[in-house]
């Protein structure tokens, strides 16, 4: 046409082979193509190729074309769509595949349209329950077009720092010594990645280095993922690809080369960015006016565009804050403009971002104070007012004064108290911090000093207070493998806490209105009654152990895992321990016994289906004791089932099968745990 918005070549002759090349100026305002394919005289499908490209200054050729096979029917016409840039040179290859047999004609058509946003990378506000719309303006550039905008945030993006940063030498340094003397020395970063839900196609981007590999100013690139065990998942390079994560901690290991040390100083603190892709899409509305997008009313609908005309809009995020993601982060969509034309690809979309923002604080109840205020105002006003009408009540204006008096020295008091309160409370919080930090016969002293003991005499102490000196002390006689100790602490726990008043609480189904608070508190003191019951089954657990090994080393990777504050963590550790149940290694009816009463009191407060990874450990040590090996050894499959990455797990299978005497099936599982858990990480 006369404006070179639409390009028509009909009755195009082709036989296997044949190419047909043709070269277009892009118009000014065009921002894509729409190339369309058609065929006659061909009986049956034939094999075309469509190949389209435009050349962009330092940016790679694969950003801007397009490379299709397509078989091609009589009469039905095929579309593509892609990106432009005005002012450009686009080539376009049409050819007949050479074992495509047969000739036909083809009539082939280009049409340039153009959509331009402005800005052509759109920040909404923040946060989905923000109320401010963002307004984008959209112009037609070229063709005539139907404007069809919709939006949505698709994924989210995590931005993490590395743990570690090495340069150092390649470790041939022959081989990798340059002509000119130069050595090449590399920097390999580490970053850890704690992956809360299974995410499929999550890419591990690095914006410092992605888009460009020979052209780079570095080296070589390469990062590689690993699970927790050190087994290696994923390798990419400048372009990543998605990968699929299951639920757990992952390793990212970097690995840049060049011969200067001052650029690889300056990848020390490189970013990398976790995109990963929404449970659910969150819609964003566009609205035809601010009016309109406050309200949620009257969505832009489709609007006929002349060349040269815009129309403007307001986008605004609503719905739910995905629970995946955290302050800070990013959430990543797009905005299409236009519907796809024929069933092509659409290109005319545009990227949408905004930050997550901190979480909403509760509502804070209104305040009475200026309510009260006037009411006191108003009375101390009225008193006064009758003190002047009745001087013959002289004598109790006095009796009044003398109690507001009293009453002004007991708030003082008692301001004074619980200032001192305060400070004690401060000293005791000081003072276990510090035994916290002891280690060796330093620490050992310090829980045998007169002020821990103190401390435990107390009977006025704070629960909130004595939970924190039972998870200090229970941390610290872990790691000396005092295990009896832990079963006192926790003895001493339980002991400060009503288990009839809680167990009459939770023994009948409680009414809808009954007061909160009261509700909270039990909930509490159930959860510190567990976790008590829990670390005192794990000590005792320990303790068998070590009696039957009679070596702490094989009792687990620690009393310090078995005594952390993570109740789940705590029950793992414990598990790893040796619990076969024979009596001449030391383990007698009467121990077995007492881990059993410690384990029924565990099951009396527990919930088998929230707590089961608390349990789980305890459970399988009861089946070793009894001699249970092959209701142990289904557990254990049970678990590896859910995870098979759990190395703990693993371990425990190999120990049943052990006890149970299969020593080629312990031999092979220990090969493949060389592989699945290797000793360190895979090289470059």
């Amino acid at each position: 046409d006369k404006e070179g918005f639409h390009y028509q070549f009909k009755n195009l002759a082709y036989k296997p082979g044949h190419i047909v090349r043709k070269f277009f100026a892009v118009p000014e305002g065009a921002t894509f193509a729409h190339i369309q394919l058609k065929t006659s005289g061909n009986e049956n499908a034939m094999r075309f190729m469509v190949a389209a490209l435009w050349l962009s200054p330092q940016e790679g050729y694969r950003n801007h074309e397009i490379n299709r096979f397509v078989a091609q029917h009589e009469g039905i016409p095929t579309h593509f769509n892609m990106e432009v840039r005005p002012n450009t040179s686009l080539e376009l290859v049409v050819a007949q595949y050479w074992s495509s047999l047969g000739v036909c004609t083809a009539d082939v058509s280009v049409s340039f349209y153009g959509l331009s946003l402005s800005p052509t990378q759109v920040f909404l506000n923040p946060g989905l329950d923000n109320p401010a719309p963002t307004r984008v303006d959209i112009e037609c550039g070229a063709a005539r077009y139907t404007v069809e905008p919709s939006a949505s945030l698709t994924h989210s993006e995590a931005h993490y720092r590395p743990d570690s940063a090495k340069i150092m030498p390649l470790p041939d340094g022959y081989r990798d010594l340059l002509p000119d003397q130069r050595y090449t020395t590399q920097i390999v970063l580490t970053y850890t990645l704690n992956i809360t839900t299974k995410t499929s196609k999550a890419k591990v981007k690095f914006p410092a280095l992605n888009g460009m590999l020979y052209d780079s100013p570095y080296g070589s690139q390469l990062y590689m993922i690993f699970n927790e065990n050190k087994q290696h998942i994923f390798t990419g390079d400048a372009w990543p690809d998605a990968v699929t994560l299951d639920k757990g901690k992952y390793t990212v290991r970097v690995h840049v080369r060049h011969f200067k040390l001052s650029f690889l100083e300056s990848l020390k603190q490189m970013i990398l960015v976790l995109e990963t892709p929404l449970a659910k899409d969150i819609t964003v509305g566009v609205y035809s006016s601010y009016t309109a997008a406050v309200r949620k009313k009257s969505k832009l609908s489709k609007s006929k565009l002349e060349s040269k005309q815009r129309v403007c809009a307001y986008l605004l995020a609503s719905g739910s804050m995905p629970s995946s993601v955290s302050p800070g982060n990013l959430l990543t969509g797009t905005l299409t403009l236009g519907k796809s034309k024929d069933g092509a690809e659409d290109k005319i979309k545009y990227k949408l971002l905004t930050v997550v923002p901190p979480k909403a604080n509760a509502a804070s109840a209104p305040s009475n104070s200026s309510s009260s205020n006037s009411n006191d105002a108003k009375g101390s006003s009225g008193s006064k007012d009758l003190s002047k009408a009745s001087p013959g009540k002289a004598e109790e204006s006095k009796d009044a004064k003398g109690d507001a008096k009293q009453t002004a020295d007991e708030e003082k008091t008692k301001q004074e108290d619980d200032f001192n309160a305060e400070i004690e409370k401060a000293v005791r919080a000081a003072q276990i911090a510090f035994v916290g930090k002891l280690k060796g016969e330093k620490l050992r002293k310090a829980l045998d000093s007169s002020v821990i003991s103190d401390m435990n005499a107390k009977e006025d102490l704070a629960i909130a207070e004595k939970i924190t000196l039972f998870s200090m002390q229970v941390k610290a006689y872990g790691s000396l493998k005092e295990y009896e100790k832990v079963v006192e602490a926790a003895d001493r726990l339980i002991g400060c806490i009503d288990l009839t008043k809680v167990a009459a609480f939770f023994g009948v189904k409680r009414p809808a209105n009954e007061n909160k608070s009261i509700a909270k508190e039990m909930e509490k003191d159930k959860k510190t009654l567990l976790k008590a019951y829990v670390r005192k089954a794990n000590a005792i657990m320990e303790i068998l152990s070590l009696k039957e090994n009679k070596s702490p080393e094989v009792a687990h990777k620690g009393g310090e895992a078995s005594t952390g504050d993570n109740d789940s963590a705590s029950g793992a550790a414990g598990g790893e321990g040796d619990g076969g149940t024979k009596d001449d290694n030391g383990i007698t009816e009467e121990d077995k016994k007492r881990f059993e009463n410690a384990f029924n009191e565990v099951m009396m407060w527990a919930n088998e289906k929230k707590d089961k990874q608390m349990i789980a450990p305890l459970k399988w040590f009861l089946m070793l004791l009894n001699k249970e090996y092959g209701k142990a050894l289904k557990f254990v499959l049970g678990g590896l089932k859910s995870n098979p990455r759990d190395k703990d797990c693993m371990q425990k299978r190999n120990k049943v099968l052990s006890l149970l005497g299969w020593k080629d099936w312990v031999s092979e599982q220990e090969l493949l745990m060389r592989i699945q858990c290797p000793y360190s990480f895979r090289c470059f």
